[in-house]
Protein backbone atom coordinates (compact mmCIF):
# COMPACT_ATOMS: atom_id res chain seq x y z
CA UNK A 1 0.00 0.00 0.00
CA UNK A 2 2.80 2.39 0.90
CA UNK A 3 6.27 1.50 -0.43
CA UNK A 4 7.94 4.22 1.65
CA UNK A 5 6.84 2.74 4.98
CA UNK A 6 6.62 -0.92 3.89
CA UNK A 7 2.92 -0.96 4.78
CA UNK A 8 1.49 -4.11 3.23
CA UNK A 9 -1.62 -6.26 3.16
CA UNK A 10 -2.48 -9.88 2.45
CA UNK A 11 -5.92 -10.80 1.18
CA UNK A 12 -7.55 -14.13 2.01
CA UNK A 13 -10.48 -15.52 0.02
CA UNK A 14 -12.74 -18.32 1.26
CA UNK A 15 -12.75 -21.59 -0.64
CA UNK A 16 -16.32 -20.93 -1.80
CA UNK A 17 -15.08 -18.12 -4.05
CA UNK A 18 -12.39 -20.07 -5.83
CA UNK A 19 -14.11 -23.10 -7.29
CA UNK A 20 -12.02 -25.91 -8.73
CA UNK A 21 -10.26 -24.73 -11.85
CA UNK A 22 -12.24 -21.53 -12.44
CA UNK A 23 -10.46 -18.23 -12.66
CA UNK A 24 -6.95 -19.68 -12.68
CA UNK A 25 -4.76 -17.47 -14.83
CA UNK A 26 -1.67 -19.32 -16.14
CA UNK A 27 0.27 -16.11 -16.86
CA UNK A 28 -0.42 -14.71 -13.39
CA UNK A 29 -0.04 -18.05 -11.62
CA UNK A 30 -2.98 -17.53 -9.29
CA UNK A 31 -6.64 -16.70 -9.08
CA UNK A 32 -7.88 -13.84 -11.25
CA UNK A 33 -11.60 -12.98 -11.17
CA UNK A 34 -13.51 -13.07 -14.45
CA UNK A 35 -14.08 -9.82 -16.31
CA UNK A 36 -16.96 -8.35 -18.26
CA UNK A 37 -20.52 -9.59 -17.84
CA UNK A 38 -19.43 -12.61 -15.80
CA UNK A 39 -18.17 -10.27 -13.07
CA UNK A 40 -21.73 -9.09 -12.30
CA UNK A 41 -22.71 -12.66 -11.42
CA UNK A 42 -20.07 -12.99 -8.68
CA UNK A 43 -21.20 -13.20 -5.09
CA UNK A 44 -20.22 -10.22 -2.92
CA UNK A 45 -18.81 -11.01 0.51
CA UNK A 46 -18.24 -8.92 3.65
CA UNK A 47 -14.70 -7.60 4.17
CA UNK A 48 -12.82 -8.01 7.47
CA UNK A 49 -9.80 -5.80 8.17
CA UNK A 50 -7.46 -7.72 10.47
CA UNK A 51 -4.69 -6.04 12.46
CA UNK A 52 -2.44 -8.73 13.93
CA UNK A 53 -1.68 -8.85 17.64
CA UNK A 54 1.67 -8.30 19.29
CA UNK A 55 1.28 -4.98 21.07
CA UNK A 56 2.71 -3.07 18.10
CA UNK A 57 6.17 -4.53 18.82
CA UNK A 58 5.99 -8.10 17.48
CA UNK A 59 4.10 -10.24 15.01
CA UNK A 60 3.46 -9.91 11.32
CA UNK A 61 0.72 -10.37 8.77
CA UNK A 62 3.05 -12.94 7.17
CA UNK A 63 3.58 -15.15 10.24
CA UNK A 64 2.35 -18.75 10.18
CA UNK A 65 0.01 -18.12 13.12
CA UNK A 66 -1.59 -15.10 11.50
CA UNK A 67 -1.88 -16.94 8.19
CA UNK A 68 -3.75 -19.81 9.86
CA UNK A 69 -5.99 -17.40 11.78
CA UNK A 70 -6.93 -15.41 8.64
CA UNK A 71 -7.65 -18.57 6.65
CA UNK A 72 -9.91 -19.83 9.43
CA UNK A 73 -11.79 -16.53 9.66
CA UNK A 74 -12.26 -16.35 5.87
CA UNK A 75 -13.64 -19.89 5.82
CA UNK A 76 -15.79 -19.69 8.97
CA UNK A 77 -17.32 -16.28 8.21
CA UNK A 78 -17.38 -16.72 4.40
CA UNK A 79 -15.73 -13.34 3.99
CA UNK A 80 -12.65 -11.66 2.55
CA UNK A 81 -9.97 -11.01 5.13
CA UNK A 82 -7.47 -8.19 4.61
CA UNK A 83 -4.50 -8.72 6.95
CA UNK A 84 -2.53 -5.54 7.59
CA UNK A 85 1.26 -5.53 8.03
CA UNK A 86 1.98 -2.31 9.90
CA UNK A 87 5.28 -0.88 11.17
CA UNK A 88 6.48 -2.14 14.55
CA UNK A 89 8.21 -0.48 17.50
CA UNK A 90 10.98 0.20 18.48
CA UNK A 91 12.22 0.67 14.91
CA UNK A 92 9.20 2.85 14.12
CA UNK A 93 8.31 5.25 16.88
CA UNK A 94 4.82 5.88 18.22
CA UNK A 95 2.31 6.59 16.54
CA UNK A 96 3.59 4.82 13.38
CA UNK A 97 1.31 1.78 13.79
CA UNK A 98 -1.77 3.98 14.23
CA UNK A 99 -0.84 6.08 11.18
CA UNK A 100 -0.52 2.86 9.17
CA UNK A 101 -3.97 1.82 10.33
CA UNK A 102 -5.43 5.10 9.10
CA UNK A 103 -3.60 4.70 5.76
CA UNK A 104 -5.12 1.24 5.31
CA UNK A 105 -8.61 2.56 6.06
CA UNK A 106 -8.13 5.37 3.52
CA UNK A 107 -6.80 2.87 0.96
CA UNK A 108 -9.83 0.66 1.55
CA UNK A 109 -12.24 3.56 1.00
CA UNK A 110 -10.38 4.46 -2.20
CA UNK A 111 -10.57 0.83 -3.36
CA UNK A 112 -14.30 0.80 -2.69
CA UNK A 113 -14.79 3.93 -4.78
CA UNK A 114 -12.57 2.68 -7.61
CA UNK A 115 -14.41 -0.64 -7.70
CA UNK A 116 -17.87 0.93 -7.74
CA UNK A 117 -17.33 3.87 -10.07
CA UNK A 118 -14.61 2.63 -12.39
CA UNK A 119 -14.08 -0.25 -14.77
CA UNK A 120 -13.25 -3.23 -12.64
CA UNK A 121 -10.21 -5.43 -12.79
CA UNK A 122 -6.58 -5.46 -13.79
CA UNK A 123 -7.48 -5.76 -17.46
CA UNK A 124 -9.03 -2.31 -17.53
CA UNK A 125 -5.97 -0.71 -15.92
CA UNK A 126 -8.24 1.51 -13.85
CA UNK A 127 -6.20 4.03 -11.84
CA UNK A 128 -7.25 6.80 -9.52
CA UNK A 129 -6.91 10.47 -10.47
CA UNK A 130 -3.24 10.59 -9.45
CA UNK A 131 -2.32 7.34 -11.21
CA UNK A 132 -1.18 5.88 -7.90
CA UNK A 133 -3.67 3.15 -7.01
CA UNK A 134 -4.90 0.40 -9.22
CA UNK A 135 -8.09 -1.47 -8.47
CA UNK A 136 -7.41 -4.51 -6.33
CA UNK A 137 -9.14 -7.26 -8.41
CA UNK A 138 -10.16 -9.52 -5.51
CA UNK A 139 -11.76 -6.67 -3.56
CA UNK A 140 -13.48 -5.25 -6.64
CA UNK A 141 -14.85 -8.63 -7.71
CA UNK A 142 -15.82 -10.19 -4.39
CA UNK A 143 -15.80 -7.51 -1.70
CA UNK A 144 -18.86 -5.70 -0.41
CA UNK A 145 -17.50 -2.67 1.44
CA UNK A 146 -20.90 -1.93 2.99
CA UNK A 147 -20.68 -5.20 4.96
Amino acid sequence: IDPLSSLSIRIFLPDTVVSAGSGICPRYGGYLPPSGKQRRLLRKLPVVLQFHGGGFVSGSNESAENDLFCRRVAKAWDSLVVAVGYRLAPESKYPAAYEDGVKVLNWFVKQSNLGVYGGLGVQSGNFDSFGVSMVEPWLAAHGDPSR
